[in-house]
């Protein structure tokens, strides 16, 4: 249910388009402006989506919730390598790395 309503307008106005969350210091550390496009990229997979500052968040840590209207957290999955405990892809502590947009 947590793309269930990316066709609604409504919810586009409200949500926007995706975003992961960094700890200020990586933004600062990769030379990125808030708001700035990034690619994110894993063994698997990339996506482009728009970084914003947390400073809740772990230093090196990148936070993105899937079901986001423009990108897919699933491009980054394995869908082949599974949990042992419920046979489920691992969909969280996936190694990736940042690329500014220029570096597709």
């Amino acid at each position: 249910m947590n793309s269930y309503d990316q066709s609604w307008k409504s919810a586009r106005r409200r949500l926007g388009n995706s975003t992961a969350w960094v700890h200020p210091n990586l933004l600062e550390q990769y030379g990125i402006a808030e708001g700035e496009a990034v690619i994110i990229e894993s063994a698997n997979g990339k996506l482009e989506t728009a970084l914003r500052a947390d400073s809740a968040l772990r230093g090196g840590v990148i936070s993105m919730p899937h079901g986001q209207f423009g990108a897919s957290t699933g491009a980054l999955v394995d869908s082949t390598a599974r949990q042992s405990i419920n046979a489920m892809p691992r969909m969280s502590a996936i190694p990736v790395r940042l690329l500014a947009v220029n570096q597709k």
